[in-house]
This record gives structure tokens, C-alpha cells and sequence, in this order.
């Protein structure tokens, strides 16, 4: 249930996920921009190639990432950089942002998903009201299914 208190051991497990995912973020960040750093990147674990870059693409492809909830986030991110083609960095330095802000909050998880549905909702009639052409719609449902991203 989202309105009880979280027990320690899914407590310790969402802050070791939220320092994870801020890890994550500082990397995206530190790229971002017309004065993001690059980062070097191995191609291959077994190779002795190297690559210089800030996209988002050859960053998260490369990342040697164990925890599933964080393997999950980047193949969302790179999903989104296939459909859009730009915004991968920023797309991962928000989406990190609100799991990390859910996962140390000491709100009910229920609590958060509603305060990011109802920003979403406000975003979006913000969008429709500056004549942008975008359009989506956007259910509670789906995101308590992205909250086990933030859940132990």
C-alpha cells in the first residue's frame, strides 16, 4: 500500500537506487550543452577503442549497468532518442531528478505519483495552450507502473 510508511529494508533500497540514478544524472548534466564536457567511453570491454563524446546514445550504450530499475531508465531514454532524435541527455537528467526526489521523499509513494500526475497534466495544458503541436495522454496508471522505478 503507498499510504504506510516504507520498512527499512525497501528504505536502504530505494536510497542505494537513488544514489545510483544521481550518479546518472551528474554524468548527463556534465554533457549537456554547448559547454558539456566530453566523457570517454570504451566501446567494448574487450577492445583496447576508446571514443570521446557527449551524445546521449553512445554514453548510455555503454555504461556498464547492473541494477535493472537503472537499465530500464536508459533503455527509456534511448527509446525516447529513437523516437524524437534529440533530448536524451536532458530526458535522462529529469527523469533521474524525479526517481531520486520519490526515492528519498518522505511522502507515501501514491503521494508522489499524483504530484508528478498533476504537473504532468499542468505541462501538458501548458503546451496545448501555447499552440504547440504536441499531444499525449497521460494516465495515472502509467505512471504507478514507471514507479517501480523509485519502489525498493
Amino acid at each position: 500500500d503507498g499510504d504506510r510508511p516504507m520498512e527499512p529494508a525497501k528504505y536502504q533500497s530505494s536510497l542505494a537506487a537513488a544514489v545510483r540514478f544521481r550518479v546518472l544524472r551528474r554524468i548527463a548534466l556534465s554533457a549537456m550543452g554547448p559547454s558539456g564536457r566530453l566523457k570517454l567511453v570504451h566501446m567494448h570491454a574487450e577492445s583496447d577503442k576508446a571514443t570521446a563524446t557527449t551524445t546521449s546514445e553512445r554514453l548510455l550504450k555503454n555504461l556498464p549497468i547492473k541494477c535493472v530499475r537503472t537499465r530500464l531508465l536508459v533503455k527509456f531514454v534511448l527509446s525516447h532518442r529513437e523516437t524524437h532524435g534529440d533530448g536524451g541527455l536532458f530526458v535522462l537528467a529529469l527523469t533521474c531528478w524525479m526517481v531520486e526526489a520519490g526515492a528519498v521523499s518522505s511522502l507515501p509513494l501514491q503521494a508522489v505519483l499524483q504530484g508528478y500526475h498533476q504537473a504532468l497534466v499542468r505541462a501538458l495544458r501548458q503546451l496545448a495552450d501555447a499552440k504547440c503541436c504536441y499531444t499525449k495522454t497521460v494516465s495515472l496508471q502509467n505512471l504507478r507502473v514507471y514507479a517501480g522505478l523509485a519502489a525498493g
